[in-house]
């Protein structure tokens, strides 16, 4: 790929207003001229522009939208895109042979019609993050290592590799991402002691993702406080950006994303046997005879290969099954030419009749609906319609559920006594698996805290320093230390909620380590802790309001007498 610039800009008339978002297109040209600038992303920014200018030509000639509408598409997007694109950049390609040129302001034209990036400065992050900054990463089984670390925006992925060249060495998809730990807060700090003193813990970070109840962790030093806040600022509002991205977005990145799995590296394309490993993936079942007869469909060159843009057709014509509109809600849609479409007011017809939505009563509820699945945003402007593909992708969709959304957010009365309430309870809090092998883990109570638990569970037996370990007594599970534990659920007793926290204590330690757990109480929770009622004339127990942010055990009180022992019972109020 040769980037150049034009010696003489074009000399172009044009109010300044119209220019306002120009910043914006600074972003794609410090890209393109980057050293080392990914490929295959540049071709994939190529095609998707390509597609996005052949979608505007279409708006502009539809005729269901107004000349003032067409106007304002023309003044928002195409002329400074086309301004900005005559005077700056200039990319020339080859591609199997066959050069291309395109012009920056072009391809930019995509990323304006999905809503344009957002702030200069964040576009800045983004752009040194997208590129990849060298980094530590500290790894659990082996020492620390530098690794590039980088995130690919159009799957919204975040990877470390060794060199520029090679596959990633793992990778983290940014919508699984739960929780970020800023300074040296992670098992892989702890595991290399000698290296983590060595590394500034303002510079240090823990990312944690997975899907599964143990986390992932990927921990991180970054070379500079300047590096280090560019991670902060870029991941904080990239993670937030892709899990409230719209239904169509989603579905973009994640076809992106499978595709570069699937794909050979520098190589842009996949094959049938690609597809045929990888439909299961998708619990699709079909005949390899079937699947050659669909990719045949897409493979126009008859190579054995598709690229990404025939893949995506390609998808979707295996997964969108005619019939369902066919056969069910024909009546619906109304052919325009060969095409079908239903308006925003036969979905609303569709919602209120079939589904009995009231809320489709009003028409913007529809229409803010329909949005949600347009795979072309820009068409918004006009003429709102649904394809028979997006339909499809609506019914399938949480979005057409049988659970009334309004009940996500529930209004408690939180003014009753505790004991009128179901409580969010974790047993055995302390383990990552089974509950006879598995590990036990501080994680496990940080990730019950964060999941909404307001019970938790300490089995706490006599450890060789004088305080407990907690683990699962009598069988082969490994062991933590009570103090861990305690700073675990102090770090993270109140993510999530406010209400009280009960710590559930099953006791089989002696008495004078039980004296030592309780001076570890007192000192981690300090005021947190309820130590005395409330009140001490009520005659119910206190509400979840009157409790806020306090932590309350739950454990059998000793005797006055303890059977075996000359000892009384003489533990004092600073140890109860």
């Amino acid at each position: 790929m040769v980037v150049s610039r034009k010696e003489t800009p074009p000399n172009i008339n044009i109010n300044d207003t119209k220019l306002q978002q120009r910043d914006q297109f600074k972003y794609l040209g410090a890209l393109i001229s980057s050293v080392g600038r990914d490929t295959t992303e540049i071709t994939s920014r190529i095609a998707q522009s390509k597609t996005m200018f052949k979608r505007m030509k279409n708006i502009l000639t539809n005729p269901h939208m107004s000349i003032e509408t067409r106007k304002r598409v023309l003044e928002c997007y195409i002329e400074p895109i086309m301004v900005y694109g005559c005077e700056t950049w200039i990319i020339s390609k080859q591609t199997r042979g066959r050069p291309e040129q395109l012009k920056a302001g072009e391809i930019m034209a995509s990323v304006m019609v999905n809503g344009g990036p957002p702030t200069p400065d964040m576009l800045e992050v983004m752009r040194l993050l997208e590129m990849g900054l060298v980094t530590t990463i500290f790894f659990y089984r082996k020492r620390p290592e530098r690794r590039t670390l980088k995130v690919k925006l159009e799957s919204r992925q975040l990877m470390w590799i060794k060199n520029q060249t090679s596959r990633p060495e793992g990778i983290a998809n940014l919508r699984d991402v739960k929780e970020f730990r800023w300074g040296k807060n992670s098992k892989d700090f702890e595991k290399w002691p000698d290296d983590s003193k060595k590394v500034d813990s303002r510079m240090s970070f823990t990312i944690y993702f997975g899907n599964d109840f143990k986390l992932k962790s990927l921990s991180v030093v970054a070379n500079d406080l300047e590096e280090f806040n560019h991670w902060r600022k870029g991941l904080d509002y990239l993670v937030r950006e892709t899990k409230d991205a719209h239904y169509q977005l989603q579905l973009e990145r994640w076809l992106r994303k499978e595709f570069y799995l699937m794909e050979k590296i520098g190589s842009y394309v996949v094959t049938l046997k690609n597809l045929k490993a990888w439909l299961p993936r998708i619990n699709c079942k079909m005949s390899v005879n079937k699947l050659r007869e669909r990719f045949q469909e897409f493979d126009s060159d008859s190579r054995g290969e598709i690229n990404y843009e025939q893949f995506a057709a390609l998808y979707h014509k295996l997964v969108h099954v005619p019939s369902i509109v066919d056969d069910h809600h024909d009546r619906f849609f109304e052919a325009i030419g060969e095409d079908k479409r239903m308006t925003a007011e036969s979905f609303q017809q569709f919602l209120v009749e079939e589904q009995k939505d009231q809320r489709a009563c009003d028409i913007g509820y529809v229409k803010h609906a329909m949005l949600e699945f347009l795979d072309d945003q820009v068409r918004a402007a006009g003429g709102l319609f649904f394809t028979p593909q997006e339909f499809t992708e609506f019914l399938f969709s949480q979005h057409n559920s049988v659970f009334d959304s309004k009940y996500n957010t529930i209004t408690q009365d939180m003014n009753q006594p505790l004991n009128f309430y179901w409580i969010a309870s974790s047993h055995n809090t302390y383990l990552t698996g089974d509950q006879l092998y598995s590990s036990s883990s501080p994680e496990a109570y940080a990730r019950a805290l964060r999941m909404g638990c307001r019970c938790l569970e300490l089995d706490c037996w006599d450890g060789p320093d004088g305080y407990p370990n907690i683990y699962h007594g009598h069988t082969l599970t490994s062991k933590i230390k009570f103090l861990d534990v305690l700073k675990t659920i102090n770090d993270h007793a109140w993510i999530t909620s406010e209400y009280p926290l009960i710590l559930s204590i099953e006791n089989h330690c002696s008495l004078s380590q039980q004296r030592n757990m309780a001076i570890a109480f007192r000192d981690t929770f300090g005021d947190k802790l309820l130590v005395e009622p409330i009140s001490k004339d009520a005659s119910m127990m206190p509400s979840p309001n009157e409790l806020k942010y306090k932590i309350i055990l739950k454990h059998k009180k000793l005797p006055e007498w303890v059977d075996g022992n000359e000892w009384r019972y003489a533990v004092s109020s600073e140890d109860t």
